[in-house]
Protein backbone atom coordinates (compact mmCIF):
# COMPACT_ATOMS: atom_id res chain seq x y z
CA UNK A 1 0.00 0.00 0.00
CA UNK A 2 1.21 3.16 -1.39
CA UNK A 3 -0.89 5.52 0.79
CA UNK A 4 -1.63 5.19 4.47
CA UNK A 5 -4.76 7.07 6.76
CA UNK A 6 -4.75 6.43 10.17
CA UNK A 7 -7.96 8.69 10.68
CA UNK A 8 -11.91 8.33 10.54
CA UNK A 9 -13.06 10.07 7.82
CA UNK A 10 -14.71 8.02 5.49
CA UNK A 11 -14.25 10.03 2.42
CA UNK A 12 -10.63 9.87 2.54
CA UNK A 13 -10.86 6.46 3.15
CA UNK A 14 -12.87 6.01 0.01
CA UNK A 15 -10.86 8.15 -1.75
CA UNK A 16 -7.68 6.68 -0.81
CA UNK A 17 -8.99 2.97 -1.09
CA UNK A 18 -8.80 4.27 -5.04
CA UNK A 19 -5.52 6.00 -5.07
CA UNK A 20 -4.01 2.81 -3.89
CA UNK A 21 -5.67 0.85 -6.68
CA UNK A 22 -4.48 3.31 -9.23
CA UNK A 23 -0.92 3.57 -7.83
CA UNK A 24 -0.79 -0.41 -7.84
CA UNK A 25 -2.55 -0.51 -11.65
CA UNK A 26 0.26 -1.29 -14.63
CA UNK A 27 -1.96 0.58 -16.98
CA UNK A 28 -1.70 3.79 -15.19
CA UNK A 29 2.42 3.53 -15.61
CA UNK A 30 1.95 2.83 -19.21
CA UNK A 31 -0.13 6.26 -19.60
CA UNK A 32 2.62 7.91 -17.78
CA UNK A 33 5.20 6.84 -19.29
CA UNK A 34 3.89 7.10 -22.98
CA UNK A 35 2.96 11.20 -21.39
CA UNK A 36 6.12 12.40 -23.44
CA UNK A 37 8.02 15.39 -21.59
CA UNK A 38 6.79 17.45 -18.72
CA UNK A 39 7.20 20.72 -18.21
CA UNK A 40 9.32 22.25 -15.18
CA UNK A 41 11.69 19.19 -14.68
CA UNK A 42 15.04 19.06 -13.46
CA UNK A 43 17.07 18.12 -15.47
CA UNK A 44 15.21 19.29 -18.44
CA UNK A 45 15.65 15.99 -19.96
CA UNK A 46 14.27 14.31 -17.44
CA UNK A 47 11.53 11.64 -18.87
CA UNK A 48 8.12 10.58 -18.17
CA UNK A 49 9.77 7.26 -18.25
CA UNK A 50 12.05 8.04 -15.47
CA UNK A 51 9.45 10.03 -13.45
CA UNK A 52 7.11 6.67 -13.69
CA UNK A 53 9.49 4.63 -12.40
CA UNK A 54 10.46 7.38 -9.67
CA UNK A 55 6.79 6.73 -8.51
CA UNK A 56 6.24 2.94 -9.05
CA UNK A 57 9.08 2.18 -7.57
CA UNK A 58 8.80 4.01 -4.09
CA UNK A 59 9.01 1.89 -1.53
CA UNK A 60 8.37 3.95 1.47
CA UNK A 61 4.56 5.03 2.07
CA UNK A 62 3.57 7.87 2.08
CA UNK A 63 0.75 9.09 4.95
CA UNK A 64 -2.21 11.06 4.31
CA UNK A 65 -3.19 13.60 6.97
CA UNK A 66 -5.62 16.79 7.35
CA UNK A 67 -5.74 20.12 8.29
CA UNK A 68 -8.22 22.84 8.47
CA UNK A 69 -7.17 25.82 5.68
CA UNK A 70 -8.41 28.70 3.66
CA UNK A 71 -11.71 27.21 1.32
CA UNK A 72 -10.27 26.20 -2.33
CA UNK A 73 -6.87 25.29 -1.31
CA UNK A 74 -7.31 21.51 -1.48
CA UNK A 75 -3.96 20.22 -0.16
CA UNK A 76 -0.30 21.03 0.76
CA UNK A 77 2.72 19.09 0.88
CA UNK A 78 6.01 19.96 2.73
CA UNK A 79 7.72 16.67 2.84
CA UNK A 80 8.52 13.26 1.39
CA UNK A 81 6.93 11.43 3.53
CA UNK A 82 3.07 13.24 4.06
CA UNK A 83 0.60 15.55 2.70
CA UNK A 84 -2.46 16.87 4.34
CA UNK A 85 -6.10 17.40 3.03
CA UNK A 86 -7.65 20.00 4.07
CA UNK A 87 -10.71 19.22 5.92
CA UNK A 88 -13.29 22.45 4.31
CA UNK A 89 -12.69 20.44 1.00
CA UNK A 90 -13.33 17.10 1.72
CA UNK A 91 -17.29 16.88 0.77
CA UNK A 92 -16.16 17.00 -2.96
CA UNK A 93 -16.61 14.16 -5.81
CA UNK A 94 -14.26 11.07 -4.08
CA UNK A 95 -13.02 10.74 -7.54
CA UNK A 96 -11.82 14.54 -6.98
CA UNK A 97 -10.20 13.64 -3.84
CA UNK A 98 -8.34 11.04 -5.03
CA UNK A 99 -6.85 13.81 -8.01
CA UNK A 100 -5.60 15.67 -5.19
CA UNK A 101 -4.02 12.46 -3.61
CA UNK A 102 -2.49 11.43 -6.85
CA UNK A 103 -0.99 15.32 -7.46
CA UNK A 104 -0.19 15.68 -3.60
CA UNK A 105 1.84 11.74 -3.86
CA UNK A 106 3.99 13.09 -7.14
CA UNK A 107 4.98 16.33 -4.93
CA UNK A 108 6.21 13.77 -1.86
CA UNK A 109 8.03 11.34 -4.59
CA UNK A 110 9.30 14.80 -6.18
CA UNK A 111 10.28 15.69 -2.68
CA UNK A 112 12.28 12.09 -1.49
CA UNK A 113 14.47 13.03 -4.78
CA UNK A 114 17.91 14.88 -4.55
CA UNK A 115 19.12 14.78 -8.00
CA UNK A 116 15.90 15.55 -9.62
CA UNK A 117 12.45 17.91 -9.81
CA UNK A 118 9.26 17.66 -11.51
CA UNK A 119 7.03 20.41 -9.84
CA UNK A 120 5.25 23.15 -11.28
CA UNK A 121 5.79 26.62 -10.71
CA UNK A 122 3.00 28.15 -8.77
CA UNK A 123 -0.03 26.61 -7.08
CA UNK A 124 -2.29 28.92 -9.36
CA UNK A 125 -3.59 26.70 -12.54
CA UNK A 126 -6.66 28.67 -13.09
CA UNK A 127 -5.18 29.14 -16.74
CA UNK A 128 -4.30 26.02 -17.65
CA UNK A 129 -0.62 26.64 -17.66
CA UNK A 130 0.63 23.78 -15.34
CA UNK A 131 -1.31 21.14 -17.38
CA UNK A 132 1.47 19.84 -18.48
CA UNK A 133 3.96 19.61 -15.20
CA UNK A 134 3.89 16.29 -13.46
CA UNK A 135 1.96 16.74 -10.80
CA UNK A 136 -1.10 18.07 -12.75
CA UNK A 137 -0.69 16.09 -15.31
CA UNK A 138 -0.21 12.61 -13.39
CA UNK A 139 -3.20 13.28 -11.67
CA UNK A 140 -5.48 14.43 -14.56
CA UNK A 141 -4.53 10.38 -15.72
CA UNK A 142 -5.66 9.25 -12.67
CA UNK A 143 -8.44 11.01 -12.71
CA UNK A 144 -9.55 9.62 -16.25
CA UNK A 145 -9.01 6.48 -15.44
CA UNK A 146 -11.51 6.75 -12.74
CA UNK A 147 -14.15 8.52 -15.06
CA UNK A 148 -13.75 5.82 -17.72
Amino acid sequence: MKLRYKGRNANIKKAMKIANKILNDQEFYKKIDSFGQFDNTEPLDLSSVQISSFIKNHSKSVYVKTYIGKPGTNAKTNRSTNFKLNRINLGRPTNKIVRTMIHEYVHCIDFSLRDFKFTHVDNDNSTGDENNTAPWAIAQIAFEMINK
